[in-house]
C-alpha cells in the first residue's frame, strides 16, 4: 500500500487481519511532522496499538530515537509491524503498557475509539480487525490512562464519537489540537498531550 502525507510517501504492507491505514494515520503522520518541525527531540519513542507500524516508522524516521516500541495486541499487527520497521525496532505483542518499568518520551496512540464493542468471533480474523477500531470507549480509556503514567508526552487519535470524553481521560495533562479533520458524522483530531507537573 502506498500511503502520502504532506511531506513523504510510505510503501508498506498490510495484513488482511490489519487496520489499514486511513485518514486518520496520515492525521497522526502529519502531526508527528508538526512537532519535528517544531524542533522536538524524543529519544524513546512508543507507538501503542502500532497496527502495520507506519506511525513508529515515521516517528523513526523523524526523531531518530535510540529507543523505538511498536506495541499491538493483535498478533496480525506484530507481524504486520515487523515487516515494515527498521531492525532497530522492538515490536512487542502487549494489551497496554503495564509491562514498562520506565518513563518514554512520546506515546504515540491511535486507540480503537469507536464506541461499539467488537462482534465478530473471538480470535479470528474479522474480529481481531474490529478491535483495531472498536473498543466501546473502555479500552481507549485505558489505554490513554496507561500510556499517560508511562510517557513524558502523548500524541492521541480522537474521535468524537468516542463515548469518553478527552478531559476526563487526558486529567490535568495540557491538551493541544495538532490537527482535525472533519466528517459528516463524526470530527478526528490529533491531541498533544503534556503533563502539567
Amino acid at each position: 500500500m502506498k500511503l502520502c502525507t504532506s511531506w513523504k510517501c510510505y510503501k508498506i504492507r498490510v495484513h488482511k487481519c490489519v487496520y489499514k491505514p486511513a485518514e486518520d494515520s496520515i492525521l497522526a503522520l502529519e502531526a508527528l511532522y508538526k512537532l519535528y518541525k517544531r524542533g522536538f527531540k524524543y529519544d524513546r519513542i512508543v507507538d501503542l496499538g502500532t497496527g502495520t507500524g507506519i506511525l513508529a516508522l515515521a516517528a523513526y524516521e523523524l526523531f531518530d530515537p535510540n529507543m523505538l516500541l511498536a506495541v499491538d495486541i493483535s498478533p496480525y499487527a506484530v507481524r504486520n509491524a515487523s515487516c515494515n520497521l527498521p531492525l532497530e525496532a522492538h515490536v512487542v505483542q502487549s494489551d497496554g503498557l503495564s509491562f514498562l518499568n520506565t518513563i518514554w518520551d512520546l506515546v504515540i496512540l491511535n486507540p480503537p475509539y469507536l464506541p461499539l464493542e467488537p462482534v465478530g468471533l473471538g480470535d479470528t480474523c474479522s474480529w481481531w480487525l474490529e478491535l483495531s477500531w472498536s473498543g466501546g470507549g473502555g479500552v481507549m480509556e485505558r489505554l490513554v490512562g496507561d500510556s499517560m503514567s508511562k510517557g513524558g508526552e502523548v500524541l492521541l487519535v480522537y474521535s468524537t464519537l468516542s463515548p469518553v470524553g478527552v478531559e476526563s481521560i487526558a486529567g490535568s495533562a495540557r491538551i493541544e489540537v495538532l490537527g482535525s479533520l472533519r466528517f459528516f458524522f463524526e470530527e478526528l483530531k490529533v491531541l498533544y498531550l503534556k503533563p502539567r507537573f
